[in-house]
């Protein structure tokens, strides 16, 4: 029996462009007065929003529920079983939901908060968390390297981004189109004129001959660690 739930109202996350956050959710049950702490996530999008950028926020969000739903107990499975380092949170509750126009679109994500057991959110990578996030990685894209049946499936679907990586052009035409070319970096110059064959190359038949599921986000802010590093 849960005596007491309290979500703060205080965020832990910001999420891009105001379109929610990420708060802690404590839960007390009545049998022992154990605590257990979950993360909601809530998205709820500008109203007013409509746009490409929009467009793209919003299907991320339901990749992000068909992930959670259809692919991290895949992960969870596995790192349970093998030595394989590949932490996930643990997903209790998924709702999206949309109006009659299929607008208005909101998202409620009851997730385990990975907080106590990775608490280290650090601000700086040095050469040991660099490591320890490539072992991450190298784990994750192994659990699905030439897994052809559910690479298949997920294209079938369509629940997965089709193209995972940062760099597909086609989903950041607006980005492309606001860099600086009159500004004294060269590098700037250099990118805009040569990003649409950067991204032919890597989007080119030759260059998936090897497929698997990769993090299309992964950065610092996405990361945790144990508080030694690991």
């Amino acid at each position: 029996k849960i005596i007491h739930v309290s979500e703060e109202e205080q965020y832990l996350a910001q999420l891009w462009a105001g379109y929610g956050g990420v708060y802690p959710l404590s839960v007390t049950y009545h049998n022992n007065r154990r605590v257990r702490q979950f993360i909601v996530k809530r998205v709820n999008p500008p109203s007013s929003s409509s746009s490409t950028s929009h467009d793209r926020k919003i299907r991320s969000y339901y990749i992000e529920a068909n992930f959670y739903q259809e692919i991290a107990p895949i992960v969870h499975e596995l790192t349970n079983t093998t030595a394989l380092e590949c932490a996930l949170p643990e997903s209790y509750s998924i709702v999206c939901t949309a109006d009659d126009n299929d607008s208005n679109h909101s998202f409620r994500f009851l997730l385990s908060d990975l907080r106590y057991d990775y608490p280290d959110a650090t601000v700086r990578l040095d050469e040991l968390r660099t490591h320890t996030a490539i072992r991450w990685l190298s784990s994750f894209h192994s659990i699905f390297w030439e897994r052809t049946d559910l690479l298949q499936r997920c294209e079938n679907n369509n629940f997965l981004w089709e193209y995972g990586g940062y760099w597909h052009l086609r989903t950041r035409l607006d980005e492309l189109e606001d860099i600086d070319t009159s500004s004294s970096s060269s590098w700037s110059s250099a990118l805009k004129l040569c990003a649409t064959a950067i991204d032919e190359r890597m989007n080119a038949g030759g260059g998936m001959q090897f497929k698997t599921l990769c993090h299309g986000d992964f950065k610092k802010d996405n990361l945790l660690f144990t508080m030694d590093g690991a």
